[in-house]
């Protein structure tokens, strides 16, 4: 109980650093500081120990696209709050989002990560999870229109794949710790 964002970066680098592997982070809704309100205090120690919350990078011909889809504005500080956020991407995150997209050749593939799901199995159906009041699903979607989109969530602890269409398939990856409970 006392592991915390330098204990995991120190842990990451003593296993993988050894082999050189690189670890690219996508922030998660444990990764937050709960005794701290809104969204952006919420995300500084994550910001200022492991990586910027949202950013990308060329890996080789594949564009790689990190993104933040936890938003806690407006949200208190408090343990009790944790679950209270939004399911978006801010408009600072979109708008650098929009930017980033325009240097990107249509040809060249795109991975997308993101903690949360933009849907997860509901019955025979689905149910979409990107709400928040800046950005929705279809409009996230359409700002990938033309690009080659492989997208990897987590969250869930299951593992299911979706095709929101037929360039943009999204892939969620249980987190292992679902294994603990």
């Amino acid at each position: 109980n006392n592991f915390g964002l330098p204990e995991y970066v120190n842990t990451m680098n003593t296993y993988f650093g050894t082999y050189e592997f690189p670890m690219f982070h996508t922030m998660g809704n444990h990764d937050n500081e709960m005794e701290c309100a809104g969204d952006i205090d919420k995300a500084r120690r994550y910001i200022h120990t492991v990586a910027p919350t949202y950013y990308s990078f060329n890996l080789g011909q594949v564009h790689v696209i990190v993104l933040d889809d936890m938003d806690f504005t407006g949200v208190p500080s408090g343990q009790s709050h944790r679950s209270e956020y939004h399911k978006n991407l801010t408009p600072d995150e979109i708008e650098w989002l929009r930017k980033d997209l325009s240097y990107v050749d249509p040809s060249q593939p795109i991975i997308v990560t993101a903690h949360e799901s933009l849907a997860v199995p509901d019955g025979l159906g689905w149910k979409e999870e990107l709400n928040g009041a800046d950005i929705d699903k279809s409009t996230f979607l359409e700002m990938f229109s033309g690009y080659n989109v492989r997208m990897i969530t987590g969250h869930t602890h299951s593992i299911f794949n979706r095709r929101h269409n037929d360039t943009f398939i999204e892939h969620n990856y249980g987190a292992v710790c679902g294994t603990w409970w």
